[in-house]
């Protein structure tokens, strides 16, 4: 080790990502009620609404895998080395309006290595929102 070298000491960092009410409402509720979770009696901001809507129906065009012809037993869980965060910055921006410790407005990189930091199952949930809502 050369003698002149200093060690040096980094700050620790605590990053808290978490799925915010928005992501409850357009995807948990969703899978949990096979349907948007809202009704007419729900109040939901008119974002988180048509949000809801877009998502169930990409959700709802989806083919299966029997319609696939893929055996689902077969098919590999998702993981990181599947797939990368996107790079797409108008993507990533809307992501991020799924969770709480994100704020759009960051620079894309650093919400992509926040993304990275998310299950991939959450990731590809939000990814799916996000880019259903962009293509309305």
């Amino acid at each position: 080790m050369n003698p002149n070298l200093q060690p040096i000491t980094m700050p620790e960092i605590n990053v808290t990502i978490e799925p915010s009410e928005k992501y409850h409402e357009v995807i948990h509720g969703y899978h949990e009620m096979a349907g948007p979770a809202w009704d007419e009696d729900t109040e939901a901001n008119e974002e988180t609404v048509e949000a809801a809507e877009s998502y169930a129906e990409t959700i709802e065009q989806t083919p299966t895998p029997d319609e696939m012809d893929m055996d689902e037993s077969e098919m590999e869980p998702l993981s990181w080395d599947l797939f990368s965060v996107s790079k797409d910055p108008d993507l990533v921006s809307k992501m991020a309006t799924y969770f709480e410790g994100m704020q759009p407005d960051e620079p894309t990189d650093l919400l992509r290595a926040k993304l990275r930091l998310l299950e991939c199952e959450t990731y590809a949930n939000a990814q799916i929102a996000a880019r259903s809502e962009l293509s309305d």
